[in-house]
């Protein structure tokens, strides 16, 4: 869904080689994570790396703004764990909550291996109310 930021990746890559760090969570009981983007006017490319690493993870000689990920194993295994949202509802920006609770395979009890549905009303500043 980071398609919302396609004219910003499309810029970037149409200024320069663009360097993006992950730099992970820096924040304690926060769920937020830093990426800082150094952009060398004039070149053309992108590199990749994961906190401190010194050798991009992800290096590509043209860059044209496209989504660009890391595919490390856990990722991966992450994505092939479960039901793609896509494929329960049609996404437009966020899942729809009434789309959602009438999905045959979204339960209205809590579940051993069920994880909870976030909406509006359970985002806090700061915080996720997951009861």
């Amino acid at each position: 869904m980071l398609d919302d930021f396609v004219q910003l990746r499309r810029f970037l890559a149409r200024e320069g080689c663009l360097d993006v760090y992950y730099m992970g969570r820096p924040f304690p009981d926060r769920n937020v994570v830093a990426v800082v983007l150094v952009l060398e006017r004039g070149k053309g490319g992108l590199a990749l790396y994961d906190g401190e690493s010194r050798m991009p993870v992800v290096w590509k000689a043209s860059y044209g703004g496209e989504l660009i990920r890391f595919e490390t194993p856990e990722a991966l295994a992450f994505e092939r764990g479960g039901i793609p949202l896509g494929e329960l509802v049609d996404v437009y920006f966020a899942a729809r909550s009434p789309e959602i609770r009438r999905h045959p395979s979204v339960a209205s009890e809590p579940g051993e291996g069920l994880v909870p549905i976030l909406t509006g009303r359970n985002l806090k500043p700061g915080w996720i109310d997951y009861d």
